[in-house]
């Protein structure tokens, strides 16, 4: 697989208190594109289910048959298969300070991998999802319909934070 040539670096401070730098490439743009499709393919489904009742508060507070609909949906479209995929691709150029990760090194190190794939994954897609004006536009069209209802618009203003901490909305 191709990488681009941009190298991130991270730092993870282990449950002993031992840092370990971290580095990898980013995925190409183009890998990124199919990648974001697959994921938006996956995920535009439970979307739109759980937005169905955004009028209604009390039904979506109530509502079960929505919210599990909206998880079956994304529990049907996100294949194990994919998430297995797209964490090879995510890992394989995974640097150890600058020695290439071997298949047991999450086995020396088991509490970095969600630290480490979490910080790929954003790394790799913020910016391809964000950053997109179309994409964009779509979701300020979420966060406008989600201001009708104060419990959404909580909900959808704390995700917005976790994907962009350091942008103003």
């Amino acid at each position: 697989m191709r990488y681009s040539k941009v190298l991130i670096t991270r730092m993870v401070k282990g449950v002993d208190g031992e840092e370990r730098l971290y580095k990898a490439y980013k995925l190409p743009t183009l890998e990124l594109a199919k990648e974001g499709y697959e994921i938006l393919l996956s995920i535009l489904p439970s979307i739109g289910t759980g937005l169905d009742d955004i009028k209604n508060e009390e039904s979506l507070i109530s509502s079960n048959t929505t919210w599990t609909a909206a998880f079956q949906l994304l529990r049907n479209n996100l294949t194990p298969e994919h998430f297995e995929t797209l964490q090879y691709k995510l890992l394989g150029s995974l640097l150890f300070v600058d020695t290439p990760i071997t298949a047991d090194h999450f086995d020396k190190y088991p509490g970095d991998y969600f630290e480490v794939i979490t910080w790929l994954f954003k790394e790799n897609f913020t910016a391809f999802f964000t950053e997109s004006g179309m994409l964009r536009s779509k979701i300020q069209n979420v966060k406008r319909m989600a201001q009708e209802s104060p419990m959404m618009n909580d909900l959808i203003e704390n995700v917005w934070k976790e994907v962009e901490p350091d942008t103003k909305k």
